[in-house]
């Protein structure tokens, strides 16, 4: 593949997008170049070649044909090709540079709007797809939360979820997502309004001791959520407090090689959370959270790997123990110490002069 044709293909997308602003619209025929374009493009960048992928973003108008292709066409195949073809031009690894780049052409908001738009009548695998993409997208864009939430986005990630409780492949990327969603205190309010808590606790008992990635965001995106008091009263109601110190003893027992502290600490974090409200206090005391959690700190006392998951359970005890008055009837002390003297000890009954000059 020579690079030259891939500049063909390109210029070839920029006069139909032209055509289409003068003339309003796309013809049939337009229509078909831009399934072949959009096909040879991808074909170009899902090569291991990096020049392919580079040459995308040679000239800015090529990024910005494409997202305007993306936010104006109508047809199945040239949208879920782009999205393909903005997929591998991400990549998997080293995401961050060409993220940013994507973010700073207003990527973000187009994938919410098409996301939107495509829910009810696409299959979920481009939803899948865009959830993917918006994964990678989000961690640079400080306001992805309030793009989505602007964008109508939150009920469409949510119901994914709901819908696919059990399907690991679409969890990843639709919690990813979710988890960004839920940085962002109003969304974390609207998504408890709205079941997510439910939902999350749902995938949590699916997940097991496997699947440790959806069961690590899971709980990530639990611990953000539960940073609102309405959300952890919504968590309490749930059951919530019992089921995470069960998964607590569970991890404590079976991970002796220390390979999963993230894991208990993500459910710590969770339960000091929830802990912030009486009836979160009320609920970890009736379920033995005390004696749970000071029996596995004294079995690893002498473990330096699991010294901040033991800060993270003192903190939570401290906070849940019961305040009991000391037995005393006066808070002065039945001990008394004389203070030794000094040379300006003043005895007691001595009258003081003070001559003023």
């Amino acid at each position: 593949m020579d690079r030259s044709r891939m500049n063909s293909v390109l210029q070839t997308l920029e006069k139909v997008i032209a055509n289409r602003n003068s003339r309003q619209g796309l013809q049939s025929e337009d229509i078909q170049t831009l399934r072949y374009c959009t096909s040879k493009l991808l074909q170009y960048v899902q090569t291991q070649e990096k020049i392919y992928k580079d040459n995308l973003v040679q000239h800015p108008s090529n990024i910005d044909n494409l997202l305007i292709t993306l936010e104006s066409a109508d047809d199945a195949m040239v949208i879920q090709n782009i999205v393909d073809i903005l997929q591998e031009y991400v990549g998997k690894t080293h995401t961050s540079k060409r993220a940013s780049v994507l973010v700073s052409h207003g990527a973000t908001q187009i994938l919410f709007a098409l996301m939107v738009s495509e829910a009810r009548d696409s299959p979920d695998e481009l939803i899948v797809n865009i959830h993917s993409l918006l994964g990678k997208l989000g961690p640079k864009d400080r306001k992805f939360g309030v793009k989505a939430r602007l964008g109508q986005a939150l009920p469409v990630t949510l119901s994914l979820i709901r819908n696919h409780s059990q399907n690991f492949r679409i969890l990843t990327p639709s919690l990813t997502v979710l988890k960004l969603y839920a940085s962002n205190a109003v969304n974390a309010s609207y998504l408890g309004k709205n079941g997510a808590i439910s939902h999350l606790f749902k995938v949590l008992s699916v997940c097991g001791r496997k699947h440790l990635s959806i069961l690590k965001m899971a709980l990530d995106t639990l611990v953000s959520l539960v940073k609102t008091k309405s959300n952890s009263a919504r968590a309490i109601g749930h059951g919530g407090v019992p089921t995470l110190l069960a998964m607590f003893s569970d991890w404590h027992r079976i991970d002796t090689k220390n390979r999963h502290i993230g894991l208990r600490k993500a459910i710590l974090n969770v339960l000091k959370n929830i802990t912030n409200l009486k009836s979160g206090r009320k609920a970890f005391m009736e379920a033995e959270g005390i004696r749970i959690l000071y029996n596995a700190c004294q079995e690893t006392l002498q473990c330096r790997e699991l010294e901040s998951v033991i800060f993270i359970a003192s903190l939570i005890m401290r906070k849940c123990f019961p305040r009991n008055r000391l037995p005393l009837s006066t808070v002065r002390s039945p001990f008394l110490f004389p203070l030794p003297q000094s040379d300006f000890h003043i005895p007691e009954g001595a009258s003081i002069h003070i001559s003023i000059i």
